[in-house]
């Protein structure tokens, strides 16, 4: 088997999700664990005892394969502390998650090129992948690696943590909602969220995993972050690491309230520290999902 033949395989996850083959739980792939529990503090228990730990995953870099599913409907009863905690140990795995579907879809298109040469089922891989970013025609090869491209763990939890105010919103605990990503006009997607008294509806999602795919999906093919995939791009082509602090200046227009959301993004990096979580990868091993046992 070649090399793209083996990676594009480890890839089916990504491209099945892309394609809206999966929902829920199944975007997991399948977990050696499932828990579940019943209320926020109960999962903060199980995370506590999962070796899902900040501290250890600043100093070790490095955190298990244990990812909530839901976002918990009574986070806010929690002290400041464990709230925090806890939502950031929520957000973190699943992002991580999210960026490993990139990074092989990365290093799939990397192998596809290494001859300079597309055969056929490499072409039509190629093809499937550039819709998938949002091209309407054959992009270069340069082009289409400037999407397929992760973002800094640091961004992505601030991001969070100010469009779902630490996952205790409206919209994050009725659908997981994390990222304030409004549904399009027109759009005949059935899962949103709606504003109490208000015409706002919010895309709904069945896990945080998916959500956090989406989010990052809308960064890599939406026209208003060009500038930050040019800026990521920028970094990649010198073997910077990216940086989220740097990367908040292209998400002016994520937010209406334009640079001071910028200011806002960079505040809380810089206050909880998220930068030092950058270079945080997940482990090989054994996956555990926490999933809500029951809504009601």
């Amino acid at each position: 088997m070649t090399m793209f033949k083996h990676i594009k395989y480890i890839c089916v996850l990504s491209a099945l999700y892309s394609c809206s083959s999966l929902a829920g739980i199944e975007v997991y792939g399948s977990p050696e664990k499932q828990v579940a529990f019943k209320s926020a503090s109960e999962l903060s228990h199980h995370l506590d005892n999962s070796g899902l730990q900040l501290l250890s995953a600043r100093s070790e870099r490095q955190v298990p394969r244990v990812f909530v599913s839901h976002v918990p409907k009574d986070l806010a009863e929690l002290s400041v502390d464990q709230k925090t905690r806890t939502f950031i140990r929520m957000i973190l795995t699943n992002i991580l998650q999210a960026n490993d579907y990139i990074l092989q879809d990365r290093a799939a298109l990397h192998a596809a090129y290494a001859d300079n040469h597309l055969d056929g089922e490499e072409a039509k891989w190629v093809e499937d992948l550039s819709h998938r970013y949002g091209f309407e025609q054959a992009p270069s090869y340069e082009e289409l690696r400037k999407r397929v491209d992760t973002i800094p763990v640091s961004l992505a939890l601030a991001q969070a943590i100010d469009e779902s105010a630490w996952g205790t919103s409206h919209f994050a605990v009725e659908g997981n909602a994390l990222f304030g990503e409004h549904l399009p006009p027109h759009s005949k997607s059935k899962k949103y969220v709606q504003a109490k008294g208000a015409d706002v509806k919010l895309a709904a999602f069945d896990t945080i995993l998916e959500t956090c795919m989406e989010y990052l999906h809308n960064l890599n093919t939406n026209h208003a972050y060009h500038h930050l995939r040019e800026m990521r791009h920028d970094a990649r082509e010198i073997e910077r690491e990216l940086n989220g602090i740097e990367l908040a200046e292209a998400l002016q227009h994520y937010s209406e309230r334009g640079m001071l959301y910028v200011d806002d993004l960079r505040s809380i990096i810089r206050h909880r520290d998220l930068h030092e979580l950058d270079p945080t990868r997940l482990q090989e091993g054994q996956t555990t999902v926490f999933h809500i046992e029951s809504i009601d």
